[in-house]
């Protein structure tokens, strides 16, 4: 099954996207900050990252940058 995580700061945007993947059959993570979503990303096996770029203290921009330069799995 295919995992997507999805990193957004508002609640309701999660959830929202959220309920859209699991009526398609996706297995949905959440993280509302980079700091959850490292910790995801360490402990499980994510397919595809749904990633907001106006998130409070690192942006998704940042994040990216970092996963990029990084070897998480």
């Amino acid at each position: 099954m295919t995992t997507i995580l999805i990193i957004d700061d508002e609640l309701d945007m999660r959830n929202l996207i959220e309920v859209m993947l699991l009526k398609s059959n996706f297995r949905t993570l959440t993280a509302e900050n980079g700091q959850q979503a490292y910790e995801l990303l360490k402990n499980e096996e994510i397919d595809l990252i749904l990633l907001d770029v106006m998130l409070p203290k690192k942006d998704g921009f940042e994040i990216l940058r970092n996963l990029k330069n990084e070897k998480i799995n």
